[in-house]
């Protein structure tokens, strides 16, 4: 099953919705270790250069990445350096 949000197709989950990751659980901080070894500040620098995948909002406060996109970059990534 996909989704459709905004022009884009997303892969469901099976509650029927994408998989998603807040910006938190992505990222690393002082005190606490994320997906990615990298800082919010960097993630955010990436989706503005169209590095990263860019997010979506779920509501007024609550934006999330794709975590399929998240998985294909990475996946993308550790091909590029092999």
């Amino acid at each position: 099953m996909t989704h459709s949000i905004g022009n884009r197709q997303r892969k469901a989950n099976s509650n029927g919705g994408p998989r998603v990751i807040r910006i938190a659980d992505l990222a690393t901080t002082k005190h606490r270790t994320g997906r990615l070894p990298v800082s919010p500040a960097t993630v955010w620098r990436w989706v503005k250069e169209g590095k990263f995948p860019a997010p979506f909002k779920l509501g007024p406060n609550t934006t999330v990445f794709d975590l399929d996109l998240v998985e294909a970059f990475l996946a993308q990534q550790a091909e590029v350096q092999s």
